[in-house]
């Protein structure tokens, strides 16, 4: 048997219209990285990251250090795919400490606009905010991200404050919109049908 039946078997999420979580392991990495180089021009704008030029030894090393997170239980690291085709990431870096994390999502450029960040969105966050799991989610984003801001607040986040000159990308400086969810605010949204007629 191959290693993504393995890893689909152990770890496949279906969320709607044909767009599923799975775990983002090794078997993910040549796709990730095609993917990550096709917008890879749109995730500099964003993501520090990114700004190393990508190649597959960058992308395997990436990946095998969210799995040891994730062993850990200090990161859900997911691919999102739609109909069979990988799309995107949604991650969660998880402080188990304090029972919150941070939440991360990016698309294809030919995904966007589709509803498939938030779908994917919205599954982590249903297993986050599980019996016994996480309190808070945070989503630290760059205030001139107007796209990420809106689906921050399409998923019932809450704009906290800002973090002037906080996060390095590139050479440039940016200030970043921090936003909260906690697991009274998901529960009291409803349940995903609900969600989805917001």
């Amino acid at each position: 048997m191959g290693t993504t039946a393995v890893s689909e078997s152990f770890f496949s999420h279906p969320c709607v219209d044909g767009v599923e979580l799975v775990l983002r392991d090794l078997s993910t990495t040549v796709e990730m990285h095609e993917l990550t180089v096709a917008n890879i021009e749109r995730l500099r704008r964003w993501e520090q990251w990114a700004q190393p030029e990508p190649t597959l030894p960058r992308t395997f090393e990436y990946t095998r250090r969210r799995l040891d997170d994730f062993t850990a239980g200090a990161m859900l690291p997911c691919a999102i795919r739609v109909d069979g085709a990988l799309v995107g990431s949604v991650e969660l870096c998880i402080d188990t400490g304090t029972s919150t994390s941070e939440l991360g999502v990016w698309v294809d450029a030919g995904a966007e606009g589709r509803g498939i960040a938030r779908a994917a969105c919205e599954a982590v966050l249903d297993h986050a905010f599980g019996p016994g799991r996480l309190q808070r989610v945070e989503a630290r984003i760059a205030t001139i991200n107007v796209r990420s801001r809106r689906l921050a607040e399409q998923l019932g986040f809450t704009l906290e404050g800002t973090l002037r000159s906080a996060c390095l990308v590139g050479a440039d400086r940016q200030d970043l919109a921090v936003y909260g969810l906690i697991a009274e605010e998901w529960a009291a949204q409803g349940d995903g049908e609900a969600r989805a007629a917001a």
